[in-house]
């Protein structure tokens, strides 16, 4: 019923295996120019046409979907770079005074002609900045535009799981998606994040880090337990 209701009211879907990681196993879906829709695979080179959400949901059964361990989600209508969708990596995390900052950002670029972004799914690294600045113009100012609505975007994020799930948090890592309009996407959160390839941003976390851990035993060690 949720697979119904989300192709015919979005233009892409996705369906993501709630227990999956780098991007294996996820299904995009989008809608053909009839009635119809076109599926595929990560990994695959080709998508595959079905005549209707119900043929379509059949073919997944017949690839071993179990609605139990799958997510679905709204697709993003992502901005692209040099011909290929991307998205962003980000890291927030507590530092020694307890707040939440922002670690850093690296764009994942995907193949050309895929939809996942993942590196060993043939996605590349790329620059924040670099990649701003020649969809938008090099200008300083747009590029410290976007940076800081990012790091705002993805710090209030922070701020609202842990308000909202009454959860305590140190470390985030998010998927950002940038869309054709300009505006930010929070695609994905993760708690346990995947080490960066940056060295920048491994060595700016094992400092918060750090840090934040003198502040939590300095808090224990007053008395004020976390």
């Amino acid at each position: 019923a949720a697979i119904k209701d989300f192709v015919n009211r979005y233009r892409s879907v996705f369906l993501k295996p709630r227990d999956g990681s780098l991007g294996v196993g996820i299904v995009k879906i989008s809608r053909a120019r009839d009635t119809g829709f076109i599926y595929e695979r990560t990994g695959t080179d080709r998508g595959k046409y079905v005549r209707s959400a119900d043929q379509l949901y059949q073919r997944l059964l017949a690839l071993s979907f179990r609605p139990a361990r799958y997510l679905v989600q709204e697709g993003v209508d992502l901005q692209t770079y040099r011909g290929s969708v991307f998205d962003i990596r980000c890291q927030v995390q507590k530092n020694g005074q307890g707040k939440w900052v922002f670690t850093g950002a690296g764009v994942r670029v995907a193949a050309r002609g895929r939809f996942v972004t993942h590196v060993p799914n043939g996605g590349k690294r790329a620059v924040f900045d670099e990649v701003i600045g020649e969809i938008y113009g090099h200008s300083t100012r747009i590029r410290k535009e976007y940076s800081e609505r990012l790091e705002e975007v993805t710090l209030t994020t922070a701020r609202i799981l842990e308000r909202e799930l009454a959860l305590h948090l140190a470390i985030l890592s998010m998927d950002v998606g940038l869309d054709r309009s300009g505006e930010f996407k929070i695609i994905e959160v993760n708690s346990k994040p995947a080490i960066f390839d940056e060295k920048e941003i491994r060595y700016r976390h094992l400092a918060y880090l750090c840090d934040y851990f003198l502040y939590l035993g300095t808090r224990q060690g007053q008395g004020n337990g976390v």
